[in-house]
């Protein structure tokens, strides 16, 4: 009879040789670094996966972000910030970067980090959209 130990192992085991025979990668190496364009270029391939990405940020309405660049103009990802992370510091500076001098968009270009789970809903608006792990600036803070 196995114990309760040897029984969990051979549970991720067959677990893991199950991804392997598939071609599913392990969570814990789903996180890929990519870019902005690549991403909405490659949505459906990359839609549900945890993503990296580094690009440009601006406010898009009263109540949210997006990332963009110029080298994909015509589209754009949206940040899903959820409520556990709103209020802390580092969503707080990006946000006060980003709407900073509101009404009038900033002249500057705000670059963040953010990593989290990339969505593709064709049917819905926004269709592309990121549900936000972490973010941080990319860009210094200008000096006067």
């Amino acid at each position: 009879m196995l114990t309760r130990c040897a029984r969990r192992f051979l549970g991720v085991a067959a677990v893991a040789g199950l991804c392997a025979c598939s071609g599913l990668r392990p969570v814990s190496q789903d996180d890929a670094r990519v870019d902005l364009c690549a991403l909405i270029a490659q949505s459906a391939a990359h839609s549900g996966r945890r993503v990296d990405v580094l690009a440009k940020i601006r406010g898009a309405s009263h109540y949210a972000a997006v990332m963009y660049d110029e080298g994909c103009s015509e589209s754009v990802v949206a940040l899903d910030i959820p409520a556990r992370l709103q209020g802390r510091a580092d969503v707080d500076e990006v946000m006060k970067r980003v709407w900073a001098g509101y009404p009038q968009p900033s002249a500057k270009a705000t670059q963040i980090e953010v990593s989290g789970t990339f969505e593709f809903v064709p049917d819905e608006v926004p269709s592309r959209y990121i549900v936000v792990r972490s973010l941080r600036l990319a860009t210094p803070e200008p000096h006067d």
